[in-house]
């Protein structure tokens, strides 16, 4: 008797651990599409910034010599 109330709580436990994992990989998948989404928005902002316009110094120095 006691070893079939062994193997339930084993089986019992090796689906928290693996129900824990897979929660575990579902928000590492979203936390990393979050932060895809975020590059995506920093490169938008760096592409439309005004800074991203001005001639670089180099174009300046050889036109000034």
């Amino acid at each position: 008797m006691s070893s079939i109330l062994w193997r339930r709580n084993a089986s019992a436990t090796v689906r928290r651990e693996n129900k824990l994992h897979l929660d575990l990989r579902t928000e590492l998948h979203y936390r990393n599409e979050w932060f895809s989404y975020i590059e995506i928005i920093e490169r938008i902002f760096i592409l439309l910034s005004p800074f991203n316009k001005l001639p670089s110094m180099n174009n300046n120095f050889h036109l000034a010599s």
